[in-house]
């Protein structure tokens, strides 16, 4: 499903372009009106039952990703060195959960531009320059 998404974005560059604009759009300018909505969904529910809940949305939505990833990465790679880098990768994304954020929902940002850089791959082909290619968008 991925592979024909991404195949059909690089035969559509500018579709694909549009969607990159428009979703870098949408994460600078749409940041602060989803900030008080979960402000104010914190202040609805108690802290530890917001953080739950945002974890258990957390945990799923990454299960259901790697699941994805792992699919792809068994079916399209030979290389084995792939799955390991895609390894190690998650293995830091759960450090960084764990270790560097104050708050379950601050993980939501590395989605969003995980989310960016899907969207950026199939311009250039490389996963490497698409992560690059997001940095100013996360600054």
């Amino acid at each position: 499903m991925m592979e024909s998404g991404f195949r059909w974005l690089r035969q559509h560059r500018a579709v694909n372009l549009a969607l990159v604009v428009g979703y870098s759009l949408f994460l600078l300018f749409a940041h602060d009106l989803f900030v008080s909505i979960s402000v104010t969904v914190m202040n609805a529910v108690s802290i530890p039952v917001y953080q739950r809940l945002v974890g258990s949305v957390l945990i799923v939505s990454v299960l259901a990703f790697v699941v994805l990833i792992a699919k792809s990465v068994r079916r399209y790679v030979s290389d084995k060195r792939a799955a390991g880098y895609f390894t190690a990768g998650l293995l830091l994304l759960v450090v960084h959960f764990f270790v560097l954020t104050e708050m379950n929902v601050e993980f939501i940002h590395a989605l969003m531009y995980g989310g960016l850089a899907m969207l950026i791959f199939p311009l250039i082909g490389r996963s490497g320059g698409s992560v690059i290619l997001c940095l100013p968008i996360m600054l």
